[in-house]
């Protein structure tokens, strides 16, 4: 229930005023993590993944174009 209440207060379309701010230090750690960031606005219509979060995160765990993005700032993250 508290999930669905994050999303549903992101909605651009019925909150368009409302501004979101994601501040996490383990967001990122696993993908699945960010399925509630709906206002990245990286898996929407005129993307690269335009039919929402599954197909990013299908793209990222098999290692794909999103894996390209993030394996490098993972490495980087390592090497501190």
């Amino acid at each position: 229930m508290t999930g669905q209440a994050v999303i549903d207060l992101q909605d651009a379309i019925r909150n368009p005023e409302y501004r979101v701010v994601y501040s996490s230090a383990t967001g990122a750690t696993d993908v699945r993590n960010m399925a509630y960031m709906t206002r990245l606005g990286l898996w929407v219509k005129g993307t690269a993944f335009p039919f929402g979060f599954n197909e990013f995160l299908n793209e990222i765990e098999q290692g794909g174009v999103g894996f390209n993005l993030t394996d490098p700032l993972d490495n980087r993250n390592h090497r501190r």
